[in-house]
């Protein structure tokens, strides 16, 4: 290994208990490959027995081990220290914070007069629990590397002005008219309004200018940050100008939200095409999208902000977030508006170089086309939604609420508690475990889960837990319809929504309850809830689904030779798969799929249906537990039944298991080439994500 000239010679790992054999191999393999020499770097546990429950479910530093853990520190007397411990982050910070909050971040900690940089590494085992542990590894070891060897990105420190006056505001908007500039921007609501608005603008001696204008001052009687009504307009005025300027580019983070209240207000930004979190999802599309892990990954000088600002603010629901009551509060709340935005410019100036790179042009192309697709027909269909007749929602609300009434009426009936509340995870295991004595689902933690995947499992046992779990059911999910659609919240008659071009791994929309706090998922509307949805006038509603995509798909990115056979031929492809798997014709299935029989089509028992549930699994690479889970063990038996096994009603779930194995290998053997390939692109995967 080249030696690398260090900028800090002394540099401490502050690891946490019981660091050792494989955790400290991942970390010492992981920094080698970044180029910082394992050697340079001491090793040290010096927290065990210092965490105690804070919560039932988190844990905090001793603070009465503060001195001695500061005493250790002390005598190793190093310049640069990296936090890998929880413990050791609290005595650091003084603060409760977590690893995974603050990793990628950087403190200070006063030593013999010297303020000594830290940097927050996230728990090591995160390399073997999730997809994203060693990539996320390996660019905080870089970072690492940049600082020992003070070859840290350059960047500007945070600095930023409150608006006080017309005029002030009028001075700074009128020295950015130069052409080319960059802005970025991000606003604060409460109660449906715009509370503040930042701003950082990229000027031409490479600083950057932030600013923030309030608009919603909870100090004073009217709650009115300005004085006069006067003074407030030409503050509007001002903006609305400045948003439709033709010479400055404008900039967000998942500025859906942003645009949508500046629609509203009627301030719509022209040129706006960059928006850090589909540059990101363009570039890494598994990562989180948060604007401090962005920030994370790309600025060298970061401190994680996300907990300052609303220390004093309280939020009564989710559409009413109240900002703070103090002034000190207040001033805290402005700042953390102001860090949005500059944090939001020094992530644009590094992602728009990244992205312009040769090697990266696929990204590039990526971006383009999810730009044009959030803030086209995404960002149109969620400000539009979808017409609701009222009468028809209030008749469904009715119903829902009788059903759920009937339904908890009998429940508590049966279980002869009329306390009991089906809504309660604890009361629900409680039941099911420990009073009916159902088997658990071995699972590691969800061993007594209460979630449907493993309630479905269970009611299989016997019928007195199938007869209850199915009361559960009748009773929650009326009650759940009635709560999301029978009493949503609507904007001007319509149910609005979100649509996020970036909200998944594939380019597929993901949508959520609208930026106004009102509708919600549109994707998952039931079906009996769907006749409230009406078309405007002089449109009609349909639905639309393409017939076998995922084969097809699967197929041709496979080049499976007999897979690309059996989708460019006129057949039905489930009709194929099944006539392989339960040994009939394919035109005696294929006319039965016609007429839609239940032995071929029926939700349980169809071989059909069950036929594409084994293909589906088998393409995600399930094994033969998960693939019994997510068909549920009542279509696993009767898919048994179809192969011939007349007596799988009574067998237990191992065999069943093992059935599911074996369907999966028949599917397999059908197509050679399809599983090397399924495995060659999860690798290849993997592969980029850890690079």
């Amino acid at each position: 290994m080249a030696k690398i000239q260090q900028k800090y010679n002394r540099p401490l790992w502050l690891a946490p208990p019981r660091f050792t054999g494989g955790l400290l191999s991942i970390a010492t393999h992981r920094l080698s490959h970044c180029g910082v020499n394992p050697r340079t770097i001491q090793f040290r546990e010096l927290t065990a027995g210092c965490l105690r429950k804070r919560t039932k479910t988190k844990w905090i530093a001793a603070p009465e081990r503060a001195d001695a853990f500061h005493a250790e520190i002390r005598k190793f007397n190093p310049d640069f220290i990296i936090i890998n411990d929880k413990a050791a982050l609290y005595y650091i910070t003084d603060k409760y914070l977590s690893l995974a909050l603050t990793r990628g971040g950087i403190y200070y900690y006063s030593l013999n007069g010297k303020q000594i940089p830290c940097l927050v590494i996230d728990d090591v085992r995160k390399t073997k629990t999730t997809d994203t542990g060693t990539w996320v590894l390996t660019h905080d070891c870089n970072k690492l590397k940049r600082w020992l060897t003070g070859t840290c990105r350059p960047e500007p420190e945070f600095e930023y002005e409150v608006i006080e006056t017309a005029v002030q505001l009028a001075s700074i908007l009128a020295r950015f008219t130069y052409p080319n500039a960059i802005y970025t921007c991000d606003i604060e609501t409460s109660h449906q309004m715009i509370s503040c608005v930042s701003y950082a603008i990229y000027q031409p001696d490479d600083t950057i200018k932030t600013f923030v204008i309030p608009f919603i001052d909870t100090i004073k009687p009217d709650g009115c940050y300005w004085d006069s009504e006067a003074e407030e307009i030409a503050i509007w005025e001002m903006l609305q100008r400045f948003h439709v300027s033709h010479k400055i580019y404008a900039c967000c983070q998942n500025g859906q939200y942003d645009m949508a209240y500046f629609f509203r207000y009627n301030i719509p930004i022209q040129n706006y095409f960059l928006d850090t979190l589909h540059l990101c999802h363009s570039i890494w599309t598994e990562a989180p999208k948060r604007l401090d892990f962005i920030a994370s990954m790309t600025i060298d000088n970061y401190t994680f902000w996300k907990d300052e600002g609303k220390e004093d603010a309280k939020e009564d629901d989710k559409r009413k977030i109240k900002i703070p009551q103090t002034k000190e509060g207040l001033g805290n709340y402005w700042r953390y508006c102001s860090h949005d935005s500059f944090n939001t410019l020094l992530i644009l100036r590094f992602l728009a170089v990244a992205i312009c790179r040769p090697n990266l042009k696929w990204a590039f192309d990526n971006y383009i086309m999810e730009i044009s697709q959030q803030f086209g027909p995404a960002f149109l269909m969620s400000m539009q939604g979808i017409k609701v007749n009222k009468e028809i929602q209030s008749d469904l609300h009715m119903k829902w609420l009788d059903e759920t009434d009937k339904a908890r009426t009998d429940l508590l009936t049966m279980v002869d508690d009329p306390d009991y509340n089906p809504n309660s995870p604890k009361q629900n295991a409680t039941l099911i475990y420990d009073i009916l004595k159902a088997t658990p689902v071995k699972r590691g933690k969800l061993a007594r889960s209460t979630g449907e995947p493993f309630l479905k499992l269970i009611q299989t046992e016997n019928y007195l837990l199938n007869a209850i779990i199915e009361q559960i059911w009748a009773t929650k999910k009326p009650a759940n319809n009635a709560s999301k659609y029978g009493n949503a919240r609507l904007h001007n008659g319509r149910y609005l929504y979100q649509q996020s071009a970036a909200g998944t791994e594939t380019g597929r929309y993901a949508t959520k309850e609208h930026q106004f706090w009102c509708g919600g998922n549109i994707q998952n509307v039931p079906r009996d809830a769907r006749i409230m949805l009406e078309a405007d006038p002089g449109y009609v509603l349909f639905e639309r689904d393409y017939s076998q995509s995922d084969a097809y798909f699967t197929a041709f990115e496979s080049e499976d030779a007999r897979y690309m056979a059996t989708m460019l031929s006129d057949k039905d492809v489930h009709c194929v798969h099944a006539a392989q798997f339960f040994k009939k014709t394919y035109d005696d299935l294929y006319a039965a799929h016609k007429r839609g029989e239940d032995w071929v089509d029926h939700p349980t028992k169809g071989i059909r249906q069950n036929t594409k549930r084994v293909v589906y699994g088998a393409n995600y690479l399930m094994h033969g537990y998960t693939l019994f889970l997510t068909m549920t063990k009542p279509a696993v038996v009767e898919t048994a039944i179809s192969l011939g096994y007349s007596d799988a009603g009574s067998w237990d779930n191992k065999p069943l298991i093992g059935l599911c194995t074996k369907l999966l290998e028949m599917y397999f053997t059908m197509y050679p080439a399809l599983k090397p390939a399924i495995q060659e692109s999860a690798m290849l995967l993997a592969a980029m994500a850890t690079n």
